[in-house]
Order: C-alpha cells, then sequence, then structure tokens
C-alpha cells in the first residue's frame, strides 16, 4: 500500500509526480512519503519503505525536479522496478503539469 501526505500549493501535481515515479507496486508493499511545499522548493521524505530502504531519506529541491530524484533514490536502493514505457508515460505525465 503507498501512502503519499502532501501539503502545499501544487500538492496535486507533486502527488501525481511521486505515484508516477514509484510506478506499480504490490499490495504489500508498505510506503509512506511525506511531501511539504517550502518557498520555492519541495521537501519529500521516505518515511517508511519496503525493507527500510529508503525509510529517513529526504530530498529537497525544485517541483520539476520532484520525479527524477525520487526515481534515482528508488535505483540506488534497488526498488526501481519501472519499465522503460512506464519511465516514460512519467516523464510525461510529470512535464505536463509543470
Amino acid at each position: 500500500m503507498v501512502r503519499i501526505l502532501v501539503e502545499g500549493e501544487g500538492s496535486r501535481a507533486i502527488e501525481l509526480c511521486l505515484r508516477a515515479a514509484l510506478g506499480e507496486r504490490a499490495d504489500e508493499e508498505q510506503w509512506l512519503i511525506s511531501a511539504v511545499k517550502l518557498p520555492a522548493r519541495w521537501v519529500v521524505s521516505f518515511l517508511v519503505s519496503p525493507d527500510d530502504r529508503l525509510a529517513g531519506y529526504s530530498w529537497c529541491g525544485p517541483a520539476h525536479q520532484v520525479r527524477s530524484a525520487v526515481e534515482d533514490a528508488l535505483r540506488m536502493a534497488g526498488l526501481s522496478e519501472l519499465t522503460k514505457k512506464e519511465s516514460r508515460l512519467a516523464t510525461l505525465a510529470c512535464e505536463h503539469v509543470f
């Protein structure tokens, strides 16, 4: 189950980018992610992740980099499961909102 808590202007777009970067996840995977808008940037924190591989990981940066930052973090933690097609769709979805 994926739960994303988002606060701030542009919340829906950021949530969509986070979900796109995560891709399809098994129901038994537990995820809890928060994203908070600060002036000119977002703070994204992974509070719970499978095997706690990303638990405690935080990233801060502009909205247009959220998706790529999350994809990089997933890849580094060995949690990336996006196919090339899904990655392309995620890119298009995020570019469309920003």
